[in-house]
């Protein structure tokens, strides 16, 4: 089974979403930073590596959240604390900080909808 690791990235009470870079599957849509744990790696070290390489800040783990499983997948969400940094996309196209409430709005890619549904 593939672990998932998602970043719930806030600040003053709203949430990172970063647009898709148009040259990945399903360009254009928005979601949580988000990758896939490779064996041997510890969910924190993962989402830790991969916000920094796509995002361009460093965003410690706070806490695990509760797993859920998606289709031939378990998902972990983290939240992590969003620093003041610039960021410097890598990986993404944009990126935005948005209240809970105004995350439907978006196209969102799986598995952020998942979680957001829950």
């Amino acid at each position: 089974m593939t672990f998932i690791a998602l970043g719930i990235l806030e600040k003053d009470g709203k949430v990172l979403v970063c647009r898709r870079n148009r040259s990945f599957f399903h360009d254009n849509l928005w979601e949580f930073p988000t990758t896939v744990v490779e064996h041997g790696e510890t969910i924190e070290d993962s989402l830790e590596k991969w916000v920094f390489e796509a995002v361009g800040v460093f965003c410690a783990c706070e806490n695990v959240l509760p797993a859920f499983d998606g289709p031939g997948c378990r998902i972990f969400p983290v939240k992590m604390k969003l620093p003041n940094e610039k960021k410097s996309l890598k990986y993404y196209d944009s990126c935005k900080s948005l209240k809970r409430k105004d995350l439907c709005k978006l196209k969102l890619s799986f598995p952020s909808v998942i979680f957001i549904k829950r």
